[in-house]
């Protein structure tokens, strides 16, 4: 007797086959070698690809913002799709992703463009199109992880892998988390170098692999471990030809240059040419976007003294969290108080941020 089930059900079974980002490079890969589709043409699909797995996305809700029906796509991902001719099924995802991305620039997410968040942008694209491998140097709190957040966002593409690096890494561990960033299938009983090779056939050279925080691959391991970690990526990067950015603090710079490991380092740094050491304090052009941001006039005089004694020894971080909490004070006066209406003014941040200081300062009273 056959089991009723409900429309949810169904859906819920019929979502996309599981797959890999290699599984799905393979199948683009032989499409390309038939001459069913071009390089470019393949791009696309490995895009609606991420783009489903990234939103949880069944094949019927994929059908249904495509205009692509769902056996069609299961032939595609699976690699037998029949026809000769994809031109049409490419148009209907170029499409789509055109709307993807609309949304994606149209969506508010607070982030201000500044000059450091930038320059960030540009290394990341650089090492995207050059495929070579970007290092990025700054002090903490300067906004690093933030701009490549929010690069990974506006690119909206799964060839584009961010991957934050953890600390006590061993080879293990990170063979599985970028296993888990490709997709891999039943990482737990793959072996470290099933995972290297599953990974290094989810990249390619329209990837772009980001590992921020890299100190921690440097300065929380023993020096024979962080030589199998470097190794390890410098291996991916060879093999796969896949753009490579390493984000790390000064404390990295060190380590990676002038540490016991420099000269085995050196076969992965000297295949980069873009390297950035940020200063340790922003422009002041950021410290205005970021008053513009708030409705704020530029700081000038002592104000602007404060701001940059304030960020050089806290961070930019600090100066970000107390504008944030100086403003959620204002808005909430103001919904409270509607015949005492007040703005966010230097006068109040000041006030603010030195109560905050004077906590941390506090005299012992004997």
């Amino acid at each position: 007797m056959k089991e009723n089930t409900s429309p949810a059900a169904e859906e819920a079974s019929a979502s996309m086959a599981i797959r890999t980002d290699a599984t799905v490079r393979s199948v683009i890969d032989r499409a390309v070698d038939h001459g069913q589709i071009t390089a470019d043409q393949g791009e696309q699909i490995f895009w609606l690809h991420g783009h489903g797995l990234a939103h949880s996305l069944t094949l019927p809700q994929l059908s249904r913002n495509t205009g692509i029906s769902k056996a069609t796509l299961s032939q595609i991902f699976s690699g037998k799709y029949p026809a000769e001719d994809w031109t049409q099924i490419i148009a209907r995802i170029v499409k789509y992703r055109k709307e993807s991305d609309d949304l994606i620039r149209k969506a508010d997410c607070g982030f201000i463009d500044t000059t450091t968040a930038k320059l960030i942008f540009k290394l990341c694209k650089q090492a995207l199109y050059d495929n070579m491998p970007a290092f990025i140097y700054g002090a903490s709190h300067l906004g690093k992880t933030c701009a490549l957040e929010e690069f990974v966002r506006r690119c909206n593409s799964s060839a584009i892998k961010y991957l934050r690096c953890r600390s006590g890494m061993t080879k293990t561990r990170l063979a599985r988390l970028l296993g888990k960033c490709c997709h891999l299938r039943n990482l737990d009983r793959l072996s470290s170098n099933d995972i290297i090779d599953g990974v290094v056939a989810s990249l390619n050279d329209s990837s772009l692999l980001i590992l921020d925080e890299f100190h921690m691959c440097l300065n929380t391991v023993k020096p024979d471990v962080s030589r199998q970690l470097v190794e390890f990526i410098r291996e991916i990067y060879d093999l796969s030809k896949c753009g490579l950015v390493l984000c790390s603090t000064r404390v990295g710079l060190a380590a990676l240059e002038d540490g016991p490991n420099r000269l085995v380092f050196d076969q992965l740094r000297r295949r980069g040419i873009l390297k950035v050491v940020l200063a340790d304090v922003p422009p002041v052009k950021d410290i205005n976007d970021f008053a513009r941001a708030y409705n704020l006039p530029c700081p000038h005089g002592d104000e602007l003294l404060y701001v940059k004694s304030l960020i050089k020894t806290r961070g930019l971080g600090v100066f970000c969290a107390y504008l944030a909490n100086a403003r959620r004070k204002i808005d909430n006066h103001n919904a409270k108080n509607p015949d005492d209406q007040k703005t966010l003014d230097w006068d109040y941040f000041l006030a603010l941020a030195k109560g905050f200081e004077s906590l941390s300062n506090i005299e012992p009273e004997y």
